[in-house]
């Protein structure tokens, strides 16, 4: 190998360890920059096997696909929770006016009262029964208000 070459590598090696001290991570790109480094660099005489290089790009297309599949699940968690969210605040909106019963953590009762209204608390869907403010999921039963 001859200095420039060698310098060349040690060059292109200092670019990549500052890429992966800057992100912490070797994306799609870096990827490509290391193969096509590696390469350029090779020994004309002892060039890379072909085994090697197709494992190489097989273990390429396996960090794309779990990639993908990482983006595909913290959209389908965020979806989810959406629509958790809905579905609470829907529940919640049909117990306006009515009595339910629900566990009251600070004497450790059941305490029954008429859901006043509704609101999101750090993402918590809470009722407001008798000035309390009472977790969706700590009601226990929903009874038909009397008529008055």
């Amino acid at each position: 190998m001859e200095i420039t070459d060698f310098l060349a590598s040690a060059s292109q090696a200092y670019a990549n360890d500052q890429i992966l001290k800057s992100t912490g991570e070797l994306g799609r790109d870096d990827f490509i920059t290391l193969l096509v480094t590696q390469l350029k660099n090779q020994d004309p005489f002892e060039p890379v096997e072909n085994t090697e290089f197709v494992s190489q790009l097989a273990q390429f297309s396996t960090l794309e696909q779990a990639q993908s599949t990482t983006e595909n699940l913290e959209l389908l968690a965020q979806y989810e929770l959406q629509t958790f969210q809905l579905i609470s605040l829907t529940e919640g909106s049909n117990l306006i006016g009515k009595d339910v019963t629900y566990y009251n953590p600070d004497l450790n009762t059941h305490t029954t009262g008429k859901v006043e209204s509704l609101d999101v608390v750090d993402g918590t869907v809470t009722l407001r029964i008798g000035g309390y403010v009472v977790p969706l999921g700590y009601v226990v039963q929903v009874m038909e208000s009397n008529q008055e």
